[in-house]
């Protein structure tokens, strides 16, 4: 019965919120994949597109967290710039 009770334990793993929608966001970004259309160009097609999409407050709120966290990783200030499409 030892041997039952500990297949149990390993199999009863608890996962937080957060792994939880990873794996559920993994998982259903994988679905939506056409099938061999995963090549960097693809993704580069579907952020600029979705880039584009965005209000210009949202592009601001972005370009601000990224000027924010090459600061921190790199300790010089970023300016970034976007142009219209």
């Amino acid at each position: 019965m030892k041997k039952n009770n500990n297949t149990q334990q390993r199999l009863t793993k608890h996962l937080s919120r957060r792994e939880l929608l990873k794996g559920a966001a993994l998982g259903f970004a994988t679905l939506a994949l056409p099938a061999g259309k995963a090549d960097a160009s693809f993704w580069d097609a579907f952020f600029q597109k979705h880039f584009r999409e965005m209000s210009k407050d949202e592009v601001k709120e972005v370009i601000a967290r990224l000027e924010k966290e090459y600061y921190q990783k790199y300790k010089k200030k970023f300016h970034i710039k976007t142009t219209e499409a």
